[in-house]
């Protein structure tokens, strides 16, 4: 038998056995093997919502973060079904980040829109690890997809209300 096939049964033998055994040790085994995944530099990017519901409907954002970081993000309604994204951020660290993305919006009833894009970014990252002294540097390259749920134009001071899921890798 093939050496590679004899470890593969045995990683699910294991994976099983804990599973079978308790499920809270697997639920632990499996967020440590996502956290420990091999990432130098972890900088999570937030998730701008801009819920875009006409063609020709343009979104500016802008905001700072408390890492710091200054981020703008630039969302346009091409078509009455397509639209299209472009976010960047600057920090502390020397830390670069820009991504675009393509996609799609329905207009639901009741002022809602439903959004779902696709996306590639890209970014560079640079940090001052203490207890060891050195630098740490990270280029890397994000593709991921976005859906958007939300509520435009809400009574409550005139303003837009969703909830995203963002799944990358």
């Amino acid at each position: 038998m093939n050496l590679l096939k004899i470890a593969s049964k045995t990683r699910y033998r294991i994976l099983f056995k804990i599973l079978k055994s308790d499920v809270k040790t697997f639920v632990k085994f499996y967020l440590l093997t996502i956290i420990f995944h091999g990432c130098v530099i972890y900088q999570p990017h937030s998730a701008d919502i801009p819920l875009i519901n006409e063609k020709n409907e343009l979104k500016i954002d802008a905001g700072v973060t408390w890492i710091p970081s200054a981020t703008a993000t630039v969302s346009y309604g091409v078509s009455n079904k397509t639209a299209a994204q472009v976010y960047g951020m600057v920090g502390a660290d020397k830390r670069r980040f820009i991504q675009g993305a393509v996609g799609r919006y329905k207009n639901l009833p009741n002022q809602k829109v439903m959004e779902w894009y696709l996306g590639y970014g890209l970014g560079h990252e640079s940090a001052y690890y203490d207890p060891n002294p050195r630098h740490l540097y990270s280029n890397y390259q994000l593709y991921f997809t976005q859906f958007n749920l939300g509520k435009i134009n809400a009574k409550f001071a005139h303003s837009d209300f969703g909830f995203s899921i963002k799944q990358a890798y």
